[in-house]
């Protein structure tokens, strides 16, 4: 298995240091993807993980980041609009690749700051 960027810095920075909790985020709700993100990862069971959704403009990008992230809005946006029985987390998604979206918020942050309060 290739590992990624957030594995080796995870592996790295586990050599140096007690993790108590691992982030991420993504333009993707993914509350429902967290075994996946784990597994990906090698996260143990024992360190808690909670994803978080970003924000997505393609306006604000440039380069080959916006080159790339317009060509994606294009056709993963046109196979969603054209898919007939979209979820909700589908809905936004597609909302947020036309229209662009801030889904950063003090809610989405809700799990994390309990885990915090509840372990320190």
């Amino acid at each position: 298995m290739k590992r990624n960027e957030s594995n080796h810095i995870y592996i790295k920075y586990r050599k140096h240091s007690r993790v108590c909790t691992i982030n991420g985020k993504g333009i993707e709700s993914s509350s429902t993807q967290l075994k996946e993100v784990r597994d990906k990862n090698t996260i143990p069971q024992r360190i808690p993980l909670f994803t978080l959704q970003g924000n997505f403009d393609v306006k604000k990008l440039r380069g080959t980041y916006r080159f790339m992230m317009n060509v994606m809005v294009k056709t993963a946006g046109k196979g969603l609009a054209n898919k007939p029985d979209r979820t909700p987390e589908e809905d936004d998604m597609l909302d947020m690749m036309v229209n662009g979206g801030k889904r950063v918020s003090l809610q989405n942050l809700k799990a994390v700051t309990e885990w915090y309060k509840s372990v320190f």
